[in-house]
């Protein structure tokens, strides 16, 4: 694709490995971000023939030291992340869960999100409930046998009751997205499990990255 800065570039959610390849005919500073994660944003400087430009040599080496800053902070996101899972015991002797979904840090360079359930397998009781808590893009997906995946954005939240069956879709819609909603979007999804086995579920917007998680619910 070729942008001037005229007009609009839209790739959609991205899969992992996909690759966008554009082409800038003229100089000038050109913005472009992530339209699902806040802060996630970069530039490109197209500068006259003759000036110095970034090359690829010395690309490489400050994305290595980039990297390694952030993913020195790896061990504070899952530190944080797991300090979110709770249990409380309620009056009829079950449990709620809280169970936090990513884990945002920042640091000089930008932020690192682990694409995360914490912990991503929940083992419970029949009976229990399960609160997913996100504050950044996510979704809590329960897809029942024979539904692929889709487009979250497209597909309207969907609860057909809180105990949780098996054969029906549960999906949260996409929680957290509070930069372009407000305070008010949605961060919180509760499920309760009133039978035991075994329940993957999934974060449609970063499955292909490794984003899913299992409920255990054993009997009491």
């Amino acid at each position: 694709m070729t942008y001037d800065g005229t007009q609009l570039i839209h790739t959609g959610v991205e899969e992992r490995d996909n690759r966008l390849t554009v082409t800038f005919p003229a100089t000038g500073r050109f913005a472009y971000f992530c339209a699902i994660h806040p802060g996630m944003a970069g530039l490109v400087n197209v500068v006259p023939a003759g000036q110095p430009y970034t090359t690829r040599s010395e690309a490489w080496v400050q994305a290595e030291a980039e990297n390694r800053a952030v993913l020195g902070l790896v061990p504070v996101a899952r530190q944080q992340g797991l300090a979110g899972y709770r249990q409380t015991t309620r009056p009829d002797g079950t449990s709620l869960w809280e169970v936090q979904v990513g884990s945002v840090v920042r640091g000089p360079t930008g932020y690192l999100e682990l694409l995360e359930y914490f912990p991503p397998t929940v083992r419970i009781r029949a009976g229990d409930t399960i609160r997913w808590k996100a504050s950044s893009p996510h979704t809590v997906t329960f897809l029942p046998a024979g539904q692929p995946p889709f487009d979250p954005f497209e597909m309207p939240p969907a609860k057909p009751s809180q105990n949780y069956d098996p054969t029906r879709l549960y999906h949260s819609g996409v929680l957290g997205l509070t930069e372009f909603i407000g305070p008010d979007a949605p961060r919180e999804f509760d499920l309760t499990f009133p039978n035991p086995g075994t329940f993957p579920y999934v974060c449609l917007l970063h499955a292909p990255l490794g984003h899913v998680g299992t409920v255990v619910v054993e009997s009491r």
